[in-house]
């Protein structure tokens, strides 16, 4: 169990390393946009952070551009995965991290998480904790019901796609064959349990941009 949270004299937390993981599609000033108000708040927060940005690589032009948009900004390192869908510059973007806390994300709901507590809460507890949407109906409990049945995770479309792992269970997940999905649905087996919290209202619904159906995480060459 971790000792209590260190503060530092500027009153930042100084006892752990932060790391945040984005891994949409390239959209140069919407990410720079978000990264800018990210870093401050994680600077305001954490003596020590980053935040890894997982994007496809299209062309060296594209990439190029995208990277110039995001030059200067604090602590932010920038992957290229040249094959793969969000699940997998996901998956990339973790195992490059090193925080002693790794939050997943996407740019459509960390403007509104509080990412302090979340980091603070999954140190202090050391549990995986992942943000839920309340239910939205019997169709989408009966659809998730079937897949996990079918594939053995707990499969709840309501879960956002924000989620913090302390090192150690992050560690234990990415040596299994099955990382990319475990870092999105938790096993029905409890091997790793996750703990359920509660998205910001704001959150109650996904934004249109950013709706992935989790057949695409399941079985990947789903279209």
């Amino acid at each position: 169990m971790p000792p209590p949270s260190i503060v530092s004299p500027t009153g930042k937390k100084s006892d752990f390393l932060v790391s945040l993981v984005l891994a949409d599609a390239a959209e140069g000033e919407r990410y720079r946009e978000v990264l800018i108000d990210l870093s401050a708040r994680l600077d305001g927060a954490f003596q020590f952070w980053e935040i890894v940005v997982a994007v496809p690589e299209t062309n060296p032009e594209a990439s190029a551009n995208f990277a110039s948009t995001l030059r200067g900004l604090k602590n932010v390192r920038i992957l290229r995965i040249s094959t793969g869908n969000f699940y997998r510059r996901r998956l990339a973007g973790a195992t490059e991290a090193i925080g002693d806390v790794v939050v997943l994300s996407s740019l459509y709901e960390i403007g509104v998480v509080d990412l302090a507590q979340l980091a603070n809460d999954v140190y202090l507890k050391n549990e995986a904790t992942t943000l839920v949407r309340r239910a939205t109906g019997r169709h989408t409990s009966l659809f998730g019901s079937v897949l996990g049945a079918l594939t053995g995770y707990r499969v709840v479309e309501h879960d956002t796609y924000t989620a913090g792992f302390p090192r150690s269970v992050l560690e234990n997940i990415l040596l299994r064959p099955d990382a990319e999905i475990l870092l999105r649905f938790d096993p029905v087996s409890a091997m790793f349990a996750y703990k359920r919290v509660a998205a910001p209202p704001a959150l109650s619904r996904p934004s249109p941009q950013h709706r992935r159906h989790p057949a695409r995480c399941l079985f990947p060459y789903t279209s």
